[in-house]
């Protein structure tokens, strides 16, 4: 009896087991068929067939890449490449930041002489006069010699739209969730 059981238990056993790998190997067989990538990871245990939606077996794709923005010119703003280039001419001149009064409107006029086309400065700022550089240098320095030419890009780049009260608001509630 005992010999008789455990072989109807190991018959049966081996069926469960033949019944698996035929539906892991129909499943295979339809995704080949339909030519169809398997998306979710096939498990055979002991006699049981497995498909874990839990566990993805393909990549999913990336999203597409963001397009590079587009800055467009305004005649009284500067865009990011002429605050880049300001930037370079001034970090060459005083590369500790501070620069004379003097030497700070020799940049600016020799940018805006040597634009010719090279989109340097915005456009306002090509026909700028040296009288109003100076005005300018004044200004920025105050009581001293030196100007701090790296306020003067945050300045320069200072056409930030300020947030009204509505979207401070809203973004303080965001921060707060």
């Amino acid at each position: 009896m005992t010999f008789t059981d455990m072989n109807d238990w190991i018959g049966s056993r081996y069926l469960r087991e033949m019944a698996a790998i035929d539906n892991l190997s129909s499943v295979v067989r339809q995704c080949i068929e339909e030519g169809v990538q398997l998306e979710y990871e096939l498990l055979l245990e002991q006699d049981e067939f497995i498909i874990n939606h839990d566990a993805k077996v393909i990549r999913t794709p990336s999203p597409p890449p963001r397009p590079e923005p587009i800055e467009t010119s305004q005649p009284d703003v500067f865009t990011i490449v002429q605050l880049g280039k300001l930037y370079s001419h001034f970090k060459g001149v005083a590369p500790n930041g501070m620069i004379l009064n003097k030497a700070f409107i020799e940049v600016l006029a020799d940018t805006a002489a040597l634009d010719a086309g090279a989109d340097a400065l915005p456009d306002m700022w090509i026909n700028i006069s040296y009288n109003q550089l100076v005005e300018l240098a004044d200004l920025l320095s105050g009581e001293s010699e030196y100007i701090d030419w790296r306020k003067f890009l945050l300045l320069a780049a200072f056409p930030w739209q300020q947030p009204t009260t509505e979207e401070l608001l809203l973004a303080r509630s965001a921060f707060q969730q």
